[in-house]
């Protein structure tokens, strides 16, 4: 359920509009150009703007009307023929299975697990047979990077059981140091119907299991 508080938190400070490379790199090598992309809570669309760039059809949904509008207003070029923007609260979607790729930049953070797992189900039913489902999560990092926001870190178990529901599946645990020599934790994790293009090891550089 969407929180009416990222309306104050889009609406008070500024946010990254710097994509993912990974993130985007494992999509590209994985959906040939024109596939369709579904970015699930795309906020100002850091990652939706960059792939409707590699001519990707990208639908970026966010329920932050805000965060929309600032993605609008940041672009200095014109507005991406090939990018849809949908206001809506991501647990009340409902598609066919017509996406070649889903993305999740750490969207399932924000959420309880019992909604996060019910969201990742909804995947499975949107993406194409041949389609790729791919989340960055941090597992943990320092309250001072969580500017005030509900989070959830997701814990191994989560995530496995996350994982395991798919018939395809890839899941690492990354550890990044940052200039400030702090190190942050991400979950990366893949999931599809049928295979994995790519592996998610090939695009990062510090790479841990757990």
């Amino acid at each position: 359920m969407f929180d009416p508080k990222w309306e104050d938190i889009h609406n008070s400070r500024p946010w990254s509009n710097v994509h993912n490379i990974t993130l985007c790199k494992v999509v590209e090598a994985s959906i040939p150009k024109g596939g369709k992309i579904l970015d699930l809570g795309c906020g100002v669309g850091a990652q939706a703007i960059h792939l409707a760039f590699q001519d990707y059809h990208v639908l970026g949904v966010d329920g932050s009307i805000s965060a929309l509008n600032n993605l609008k207003q940041s672009l200095i070029v014109e507005f991406p023929k090939n990018l849809t923007l949908v206001a809506a609260d991501v647990m009340n979607l409902d598609y066919p299975p017509i996406f070649d790729c889903v993305i999740d930049a750490a969207l399932l953070l924000h959420l309880p697990y019992d909604m996060g797992r019910e969201l990742v189900q909804r995947v499975k039913r949107w993406l194409t047979p041949e389609g790729v489902f791919v989340s960055f999560n941090p597992r943990s990092i320092p309250e001072k990077y969580t500017y005030g926001q509900f989070t959830n870190f997701y814990t191994l178990e989560h995530m496995t059981e996350i994982v395991k529901s798919w018939r395809c599946y890839e899941l690492a645990s990354i550890d990044s140091e940052i200039m400030s020599k702090e190190v942050l934790s991400y979950w990366w994790a893949q999931m599809s119907h049928r295979s994995l293009k790519v592996s998610i090891n090939d695009y990062i550089g510090k790479v841990g299991r757990e």
